[in-house]
């Protein structure tokens, strides 16, 4: 997912190994601790909003993690290059 100011949601700095960390933790942790990590970072970004550089950055970053949050409990594995 590309965001206004260039940076994006599995860009190629997090694709260091064959996975990228968002889909390493969807591996290692529980589903509950994964949900918990999802839902933290959809608030810490609404949190933030207008706080910190671009509002429309925070909101990007915020509904991405809600859409994997929704994958997630739908069961779906994390995959960040769908955007």
């Amino acid at each position: 997912m590309e965001i206004e100011d260039g940076t994006a949601i599995g860009a190629k700095h997090y694709q260091m190994a064959g996975a990228q960390p968002i889909e390493i933790m969807q591996e290692v942790m529980t589903a509950e601790e994964f949900v918990g990590f999802l839902r933290g970072n959809i608030i810490k970004y609404s949190l933030r909003m207008g706080r910190k550089g671009n509002r429309a950055v925070d909101a990007g970053k915020a509904a991405q993690y809600a859409k994997w949050m929704s994958q997630a409990l739908a069961g779906k594995k994390i995959d960040p290059r769908e955007g």
